[in-house]
C-alpha cells in the first residue's frame, strides 16, 4: 500500500537543500510506494532576488515573504490527515514554535529535518530545541548536527546528502593526460553569501595566478572581486548547473573551521566528485570523512597547503585523473541518492505504521 508523504520545504527545486534532500527523491520514492508531496516556503523569486542591489532586495523581501507565509498558513489550514508530514527546518522562520506545535497535535507528530547548523542563526538556538523535543523522530544530515539534537529529540536518525548519479555523465569525458590548449579552470559553486570562503584563498590563487595560466570560474548569482585572480562569473541555473562543473579542472571546497561549518553535509565537494572533478577542500565536518587525502583529493588547512596541493594538481593532469576517477566512486559507493531512497522509503513506511498503530 502507498504511504503518503506531505513535505513542508524551506524552497522548491531551486533551493540546494531543498532539491537534494526531497526535489531529487520523489521519483524515486514513487517507485518505492511512497508519494512525496512538497509545500515549498519560497520559490524561484527568492533566489532571484539574490541578483538584486541590497537596497532593493531588502524591499523586494519585505514584500514577498509576507505574501509567502500567507501561502504556507493556506497550505496548513488546508491539510488533512495524511500518513506522514516531514518539516524541513521550519514551518515559519522567525516565528515562534505555535505552529508546529499544533502540526504535532493535530497529526499526532511530524518529522523534523535539518542539514545546516540553522540553530547558530539570529534567535533560533531555542526554537530548534523546542522543535527537536515536538518532533516524532529528527532527521540530520551528520554526526554534529545529531549531537546538537540529542538531548532534546525522542529518536534521531542521520540522512546524508546524496546526488542523483543520472544528472551526471556515467564516464570521464575530458580527463587530459596533457594539459589542455586553455586555460585551467579551478571551479566553485554555491550560494553569493558564502563568497568569504573563496576570499580566504585569495591570496595561494594570487600567487598561483603567477606561474599558471587558469580561471576561478564561480557558479552563482555574481561573483566576488579577487584582484590578481582572473575570476568568470558563470550564472547558476538548474538545467546548467552540471555542466558548468563538468568544466572545472578542479574544484574547491574552503571552509573556515568554525560551528557553521562543521554543520555542513558536503554537497560541494558531492558535486564535484559526481562530475569527475578532483578536488580540494578544508578538513572540516563532513569533508574529513568524504575526501581521502591523496586517494580522491587534498585536505588543507592553511594558505601554504592550499597553494601547494592546487599547484600540484594543476601541473599534474595524470594526478586530476586518478583523483577524479576515484572520487566519482566514492560517491557512487556511499552517496548515491538510488540507496538513499531506499532507506528513506523504509523510514516513511515505519513511521507511518507507528502513526497508524
Amino acid at each position: 500500500m502507498s504511504v503518503r508523504v506531505i513535505a513542508f520545504t524551506k524552497t522548491s527545486a531551486i533551493g540546494p537543500s531543498s532539491r537534494y534532500r526531497y526535489v531529487q527523491y520523489q521519483g524515486r520514492l514513487r517507485r518505492l510506494g511512497v508519494e512525496l508531496e512538497l509545500r515549498p516556503l519560497f520559490g524561484a523569486f527568492w533566489f532571484d532576488l539574490l541578483r538584486l542591489a541590497a537596497p532593493l532586495r531588502t524591499l523586494a523581501k519585505l514584500a514577498y515573504t509576507p505574501w509567502r507565509f500567507l501561502v504556507r498558513l493556506a497550505h496548513l489550514l488546508a491539510l488533512r490527515r495524511t500518513d506522514l508530514v516531514v518539516v524541513e527546518h521550519q514551518l515559519f522562520p522567525y516565528v515562534p514554535a505555535w505552529f508546529e506545535a499544533a502540526l504535532a497535535r493535530r497529526q499526532l507528530g511530524f518529522v523534523l529535518e535539518f542539514d545546516d547548523a540553522i540553530y547558530l542563526t539570529f534567535a533560533h538556538r531555542s526554537k530548534l530545541e523546542r522543535l527537536c523535543s515536538l518532533a516524532r523522530t529528527v532527521v540530520v544530515g551528520n554526526a554534529f548536527l545529531a549531537e546538537f539534537a540529542r538531548p532534546f529529540a525522542r529518536a534521531i536518525e542521520i540522512s546524508p546528502t546524496t546526488i542523483d548519479l543520472e544528472r551526471y555523465p556515467t564516464h570521464p569525458t575530458a580527463l587530459a593526460t596533457a594539459a589542455p590548449p586553455r586555460p585551467l579552470v579551478i571551479g566553485w559553486i554555491g550560494l553569493p553569501y558564502n563568497f568569504d570562503a573563496l576570499a580566504s584563498i585569495a591570496e595561494p590563487l594570487r600567487e598561483l595566478a603567477r606561474e599558471f595560466s587558469f580561471v576561478l570560474r564561480v557558479v552563482s548569482a555574481g561573483a566576488p572581486m579577487l584582484p590578481g585572480v582572473s575570476v568568470e562569473a558563470v550564472p547558476w541555473t538548474l538545467d546548467g548547473e552540471v555542466d558548468a562543473i563538468r568544466s572545472f579542472d578542479v574544484g574547491v571546497m574552503p571552509l573556515a573551521d568554525d560551528e557553521w561549518s562543521r554543520g555542513k553535509c558536503g554537497l560541494k565537494v558531492l558535486q564535484y566528485f559526481a562530475a569527475f572533478v578532483p578536488v580540494v577542500a578544508s578538513p572540516v565536518g563532513v569533508n574529513s570523512s568524504i575526501v581521502e587525502h591523496g586517494v580522491n583529493g587534498f585536505l588543507v588547512k592553511n594558505a601554504d597547503e592550499w597553494r601547494s596541493s592546487l599547484r600540484t594538481l594543476l601541473a599534474d593532469p595524470q594526478l586530476r585523473a586518478r583523483f577524479a576517477l576515484a572520487g566519482r566512486q566514492r560517491v557512487q559507493d556511499r552517496f548515491d541518492a538510488d540507496r538513499e531512497a531506499v532507506r528513506i522509503a523504509e523510514r516513511c513506511r515505519r513511521l507511518a505504521g507507528d502513526e497508524s498503530s
